[in-house]
């Protein structure tokens, strides 16, 4: 009788405590850090892409760079500054903090938001490890930034709900933060998102307007700044071929091209140098491939983004969501959609979001996944933050938690495939004797030898001269070289030649365009290898 009683009295206190907004916070906190901690420190977080791997090093000012800045090119000059100062705090992992923090904090707040709404704690468990377990284990800005504003949005909903105005406030600053992360992705997320919150009742609200105002005012000053930081005079260069060499390197231009021989030739270039000139190998041979040349060929081509190659990109588009880095989270949606009350608005966001899949499958840019993702966790959201009967959430429960068990095999495994960099690794690298070490487009295993929370100190010195977006910026080791005397193609003729990573088929178009352009022959000497990489030791040997 007493121990009923005493039962009965902890099932009360314990629903009154659930009641509770502290409580319920304390155990959105609790979950995030350890699905944090066990994520960094039991298993081992690598980069999804070497975008993030660049952009550490121009904060951190090593590898790619001879300096520290904040223009990280892909990123908001202000999150730049603020991965500046980090790494001035944490030292190499400050970009680190901040990537893995973005995840964190959204993650936060989508479980508390989902408590709010009346979710069960299982459910809010299996709903935030589905959606951050990959952007903790495959860390990648473009996921940091959708999951931030979906944190907004959550925020923004229980301001809607309780009127309490630190929550529009935070709100505000969730949003901001996604947009100087990845602006795009932000406005993705934002535009799939508005169904749920296009009302009259909503919109009108004079705190939500205000609100709204201030952060695209900020979001735009953001923007204006980023701009002007890049119009200076070191950095014209960079904006000239950056503009000229997109449509080549993103946007199928160049398989347009390879098929126009007449346009080519035209312009003095032969079959090797077209080949050359519209991949990274630009970056190799900048005199040959000049952003007048690059613009004169595209306008004789008529190439446009939208309709080139319009069926096959959509269809890889619409393929892509059954791809395993999407599946599960796709399924868990759908399921979300069918299981909520308020369907109307839903459907339209899945409208939207199918729309916008096509729309960048047309423009030449299908299948990027790391942009879907946030617009389906958004998705799997959203249909949870009505109030869900209890037996549907039971029902959605054991869903999410088959969908998690699934996903976690799935990243597991493709992590897995990628042995992470040792320090034993880099022993070949000391032939490098403090020279640069060129690397064609994305031959550097850099996802592996920059990981996010190990750092290798062999490699933290390493110079790398790269062909591929941040070759042109001012702060670049290349553009160091050049300036002093020491550019890719002088390097190459000289005697001792210069130390490179590349695949055979870059080596083979390298060694013709040695042929074509100096009369002579490329000499290659392996000379070690990093992750099955091979470090060749080249030099372009002109005949007598």
């Amino acid at each position: 009788m007493c121990w009923g009683q005493f039962l009965l009295h902890e099932d009360k206190k314990e629903a009154s405590r659930s009641n509770d907004s502290s409580y319920d916070l304390l155990i959105a906190f609790l979950v995030n850090v350890i699905v944090v901690v066990i994520t960094c420190v039991y298993l081992t977080p690598q980069w999804e892409t070497n975008d993030d791997v660049a952009m550490a090093m121009i904060a951190n000012g090593k590898g790619l760079v001879v300096e520290a800045s904040s223009q990280l090119i892909f990123s908001n000059v202000v999150w730049g500054q603020a991965m500046r100062l980090s790494t001035l705090v944490f030292g190499y992992f400050g970009y680190s903090v901040g990537t893995f923090g973005s995840v964190a904090i959204s993650g936060v707040v989508i479980y508390y938001t989902l408590r709010k709404s009346g979710c069960m704690h299982i459910l809010c468990i299996a709903v935030i490890t589905l959606i951050s377990f990959r952007p903790l284990l495959l860390p990648q800005f473009t996921l940091g930034a959708g999951l931030s504003m979906i944190g907004a949005l959550c925020l923004l909903h229980l301001f809607i709900r309780t009127q309490k105005l630190y929550f529009l406030v935070a709100s505000c600053a969730l949003a901001y933060m996604s947009y100087v992360i990845r602006s795009q992705e932000a406005v993705l997320v934002l535009v799939v998102a508005l169904p749920t919150f296009v009302r009259r009742d909503i919109v009108c609200q004079r705190q939500i307007l205000a609100a709204a105002l201030c952060t695209v005012i900020a979001a735009t000053g953001s923007s204006i700044a980023d701009y002007a930081s890049y119009q200076s005079a070191d950095w014209r260069p960079f904006n000239e071929i950056n503009l000229a060499r997109a449509p080549y390197t993103d946007f199928g231009a160049d398989a347009l091209l390879k098929k126009r021989p007449d346009v080519y030739e035209r312009h003095g270039f032969s079959s090797n140098d077209a080949t050359m000139i519209t991949g990274w190998g630009l970056y190799a041979v900048p005199d040959l491939a000049t952003p007048d040349a690059l613009r004169a060929m595209l306008t004789e081509l008529g190439f446009e983004i939208i309709g080139v190659g319009a069926v096959r990109n959509l269809s890889l588009a619409l393929v892509a969501l059954t791809n395993p880095y999407l599946k599960f989270l796709l399924v868990s949606a759908i399921l979300a959609l069918i299981l909520s009350k308020q369907r109307k608005p839903l459907f339209i966001s899945w409208l939207i979001f199918m729309s916008l899949i096509i729309a960048l499958g047309l423009s030449g840019r299908p299948a990027i996944l790391r942009v879907y993702y946030p617009l389906l966790a958004w998705l799997l959201v959203a249909p949870m933050l009505s109030n869900v009967a209890d037996t549907r959430q039971r029902l959605m429960s054991v869903i999410l938690a088959a969908a998690l068990v699934a996903n976690t095999i799935f990243v597991l495994t493709q992590t897995g495939a990628t042995r992470p960099t040792d320090e034993s690794d880099l022993t070949d690298l000391k032939a490098l004797n403090g020279e640069p070490l060129y690397v064609w487009g994305g031959q550097f295993p850099f996802e592996t030898a920059f990981p996010p929370t190990r750092h290798l100190t062999l490699i933290s010195h390493l110079k790398i001269y790269g062909f591929g977006v941040f070759t042109p910026a001012p702060f670049s080791v290349a553009t160091r070289e050049t300036l002093e005397g020491r550019s890719f193609e002088k390097q190459l003729l000289l005697p001792h030649g210069l130390f490179i990573m590349a695949s055979a088929q870059d080596l083979d178009t390298l060694a013709t365009y040695c042929q074509e352009h100096q009369r002579g022959e490329l000499h290659v000497d392996r000379v070690g290898a990093l992750d099955d990489h091979s470090i060749q030791k080249i030099r372009c040997v002109p005949s007598a």
